[in-house]
């Protein structure tokens, strides 16, 4: 949804998995970028492990991007915590979501992401550390946080002061239209 709502906020995105079951509004997750990042830092994810900055990371996102399609502005890119180290010669803007962690593992193990590689135990431990390193991108890195739960519930404080943050105008109305609560499977 944070995604979602940058991106309907004029940030570029690129070519994205589409809509699905799960995501009825699409994922907003450039896959040549993510492609670049699993090749270079595999499935670091399932391992609970920071990525690493490996020189000229830099130079083949930015190759990508032009090649998707991207000719100037904001972009971004969506993606787990734990590769934030990654991108380390980019001047760029963190943006992380909250969300309670009983809410992040229904929905992991609703998805299936990372359900069949994790036991409960390994799933809530990896939940943890990805929070840990939000929490360190707020505290060291100036990382802005967005709050899914308040925005579905009608509070655009957050997404507000993340657009904000990041050089973008906020609008009400681009916003209202883009977040559906009847999609939001664990709000309370």
């Amino acid at each position: 949804m944070t995604a979602g709502l940058f991106h309907h906020h004029g940030v570029w995105t690129g070519g994205c998995r589409p809509p699905g079951p799960y995501n009825d509004k699409g994922f907003f997750e450039n896959i040549k970028i993510k492609k670049i990042i699993v090749k270079e830092h595999k499935a670091i994810v399932q391992k609970a492990v920071l990525a690493t900055e490996k020189p000229g990371f830099r130079e083949r996102v930015e190759q990508a991007i032009l090649e998707d399609g991207y000719i100037e502005g904001p972009w971004l890119w969506k993606g787990s915590a734990m590769y934030w180290p990654a991108f380390f010669e980019f001047d760029c803007q963190f943006v992380v979501v909250n969300r309670p962690r009983e809410q992040i593992f229904k929905s992991t193990r609703r998805s299936g992401m990372l359900s069949k590689a994790l036991t409960t135990d390994e799933l809530y431990a990896n939940i943890d550390f990805h929070q840990k390193q939000m929490d360190y991108l707020v505290k060291e890195k100036d990382a802005v946080r967005v709050n899914t739960a308040e925005l579905v519930n009608g509070d655009f404080t957050s997404i507000e002061a993340a657009l904000t943050k990041c050089g973008l105008e906020f609008n009400e109305q681009v916003t209202l239209d883009f977040v559906e609560p009847k999609l939001w499977h664990y709000h309370t």
